[in-house]
């Protein structure tokens, strides 16, 4: 029996989501294979990191530690080859973001499609804030604004210490602006995570992407690739916007396949 990408991809998310319940439960009966969270992880001695903390760091303290430098460049290499899927494989938050869009799906909030750019609002909004941190010497609180990196602390801090961190409630806020606005609007707007990949994904010119030829679309007024994405983005529109958003989930090209199969995944060139 065949399983469809989109189905192998929830399997996936969902063992990244209990991995990092684990690791702390883990690391206290002194199995120390894999450490740390989605902020700094060691895999069986291979470092990753969160690219913007460690160029958070290195702003405010002017250095960093080689690991996590070695870290985020592995990070970083991903996404040159593959884009963004961290944010939609790996991501326990971006699972929780999904769960939350098919609950108001199902419940028949729809959302438009096509909204306003959310990787130039993030841009914007965390490159004021790296100049105000260069100018003015602000505390680090990028790293508090990362979901997956509490959604690992958390399980870390109640395992560990037995208390729930102020980040819980961050959890439950994000998914309340979610809820209200609908279209996975932390992810998309909010997310200070995702903003390194997505400019590396730009940058790269060979890459993992996904691809419309108009001539094998068979659909007229329907949208199925469209409604397939829980970010809003029309896979048959602009390729900029899709290179700045998109994190190859693959579920616009699951849809897509039983209507001509015009849009494919494949290693290609901008």
């Amino acid at each position: 029996m065949m399983f469809s990408l989109k189905t192998v991809r929830l399997v996936v998310q969902v063992c990244f989501a209990l991995l990092f319940i684990l690791v702390p439960w883990l690391n206290a009966r002194e199995i120390h294979h894999v450490t740390g969270n989605l902020l700094s992880f060691t895999f069986f001695g291979v470092p990753l990191a969160d690219p913007l903390a460690v160029v958070q760091a290195f702003i405010s303290s002017g250095e960093v530690a080689t690991r996590a430098l070695t870290g985020a460049a592995i990070a970083l290499l991903l996404a040159m080859l593959l884009g963004a899927v961290f944010c939609s494989w790996i991501c326990p938050f971006g699972l929780l973001s999904e769960l939350m869009q098919r609950v108001q799906v199902r419940f028949g909030r729809a959302h438009p499609l096509n909204g306003p750019d959310g990787f130039r609002g993030k841009l914007w909004a965390v490159g004021i804030f790296l100049v105000l941190l260069l100018l003015f010497g602000l505390p680090p609180v990028l790293n508090q604004l990362s979901m997956p990196g509490w959604y690992s602390r958390v399980w870390q801090m109640l395992q560990v210490q037995h208390v729930v961190p102020v980040g819980g409630a961050l959890l439950l806020t994000a998914l309340g602006v979610d809820a209200i606005l609908g279209r996975r609007f932390w992810c998309r707007y909010c997310c200070p995570q995702s903003l390194l990949l997505m400019v590396v994904q730009k940058l790269s010119p060979w890459r993992w992407r996904v691809r419309f030829t108009a001539a094998k679309c068979t659909c007229s007024r329907m949208r199925p690739c469209g409604e397939a994405c829980s970010l809003g983005l029309n896979p048959r529109g602009s390729k900029e916007q899709l290179e700045s958003e998109c994190s190859n989930c693959g579920d616009c090209v699951v849809a897509c396949s039983r209507y001509g199969k015009a849009l494919e995944q494949r290693f290609t060139r901008k």
